[in-house]
């Protein structure tokens, strides 16, 4: 039986490019999703791979999504929590408490919903995998990244870490992708770049497509004995 995952920020800047290479590898992806019109175009755009790609709201609330992609597929193993929100570009002496309350309560206590919701299917699975989002402020202060999105995703990365000890005992993996600089989405035909990579050891940012090999990894049965770490898509910024 083919494995299946739930992902939220899957229409998004590099989800896009996740759900088509989870879906390449045979598994069905289904996209929690406000936006109805995105998620259709990216079905559509999946078409033909052995992995079926379809949308799901959550209005009626995460349980129903859950009990709804196990009714349908009959697993659910793969949890990808990519939403977020929007950031405070203030400096910290500058930032508003509730940006940071507004942040946290987004990407760390509704992932955490979903994750306590998704558990006991996931333990069902056998071969469970949880992939949360972090970003490379939250390790070295890089304030090419905003204050409360490196405070917030310093929560994530805790909250991976004691995620992983807890649910090892199921065969669960709970593991953490850092972002770095990405590539813009779209580069016009005579137009560089325009991030600085002078700092990244690569001489290159990271790329959509890149984030989706590494979601793919970590979602692989191969992927069994990774568990507890953060994979640093930074270019070699970070090393630890």
């Amino acid at each position: 039986m083919a494995r299946t995952a739930v992902m939220t920020g899957a229409t998004g800047r590099i989800g896009t490019e996740a759900v088509k290479a989870l879906a390449a590898m045979g598994i069905n992806v289904v996209m929690v999703t406000h936006n109805p019109q995105a998620a259709e175009a990216l079905s559509a755009a999946c078409a033909g791979l052995p992995g079926e790609v379809v949308g799901m709201s959550n209005e009626a609330g995460d349980d129903a999504v859950f009990d709804d992609v196990y009714e349908r597929f009959g697993s659910v193993d793969i949890l990808i929590p990519n939403h977020s929100a929007p950031d405070s570009t203030d400096p910290p002496e500058e930032v508003k408490a509730e940006d940071i309350e507004k942040k946290f309560r987004h990407q760390v206590v509704n992932t955490f919903k979903m994750i306590k919701r998704a558990a006991p299917y996931l333990k069902k699975s056998g071969a469970g995998r949880i992939i949360l989002i972090s970003s490379a402020g939250a390790y070295n202060g890089d304030n090419s990244f905003s204050f409360t999105a490196s405070v917030v995703n310093g929560a994530v990365t805790s909250m991976m870490r004691y995620l992983s000890e807890t649910l090892s005992a199921y065969g669960v993996t709970v593991n953490c992708i850092v972002k770095g600089k990405f590539e813009p989405d779209h580069i016009k035909e005579g137009e560089t770049a325009s991030i600085d990579v002078s700092d990244i050891p690569l001489k290159r940012a990271a790329t959509a497509k890149d984030f989706g090999a590494v979601c793919a990894f970590l979602a692989s049965e191969g992927a069994g004995a990774v568990t507890g770490q953060s994979i640093f898509l930074t270019g070699g910024q970070i090393r630890i």
